[in-house]
């Protein structure tokens, strides 16, 4: 089975940052926010209902800071 991947990644406008949550290999983000606890919720909410998923959340300089896994990880090796 695949792994669901979402993306935490900010948008710069005219009015500040937003922050999007964006599906791995789509070009849309399935939701954009003002606040960037409320992109991951919203990406949560997204993945709860598959069996394997991941978020990756970037900063504000668009650098991978944390990764959540969710379900069961079909990694075979502990690490």
């Amino acid at each position: 089975m695949k792994r669901v991947v979402y993306h935490i990644t900010p948008r710069f406008t005219e009015n500040g940052i937003e922050w999007a949550a964006k599906r791995e290999g789509t070009q849309r983000a399935a939701v954009v926010v003002q606040n960037k606890l409320d992109a991951i919720q919203a990406a949560r909410d997204i993945l709860e209902n598959c069996n394997l998923g991941q978020i990756k959340i970037h900063n504000k300089k668009n650098v991978i800071e944390r990764e959540y896994t969710y379900g069961e990880d079909p990694e075979k090796y502990k690490g």
